[in-house]
């Protein structure tokens, strides 16, 4: 997993075992995260569950921001240690694949 835990506009993700500033929604759930738990996905970018077409998100530190899209680095790796990510614009409109590292998200 990726250790990435600052937005794509430079805001610090609140940790997702955390319900400060923040109350995560009832479906962020353990069982959602690659981690394992949301205790231990920190509070690094993910997408519990798939949660966010657009791509890797995290609640904020901001409480003006309650979550905020993350910048994940593109994949120059391997095939097998890439993954295809279908990308989408605000409008939830279907923009491309790409390819990011397995281990940045």
């Amino acid at each position: 997993m990726g250790t990435v835990s600052v937005t794509s506009s430079g805001k610090q993700c609140q940790a997702w075992s955390s319900n400060t500033p923040h109350e995560p929604g009832d479906d962020i759930t353990d069982d959602k995260f690659p981690d394992g738990s949301r205790e231990a996905a920190s509070n690094y970018c993910r997408s519990p569950g798939d949660s966010f077409a657009a791509g890797v998100w995290c609640y904020t530190m901001d409480p003006d921001v309650p979550y905020a899209l993350c910048d994940v680095p593109m994949c120059s790796k391997s095939a097998a240690e890439c993954m295809h990510v279908l990308t989408y614009d605000v409008c939830h409109r279907r923009l491309s694949f790409v390819d990011i590292e397995k281990n940045a998200l």
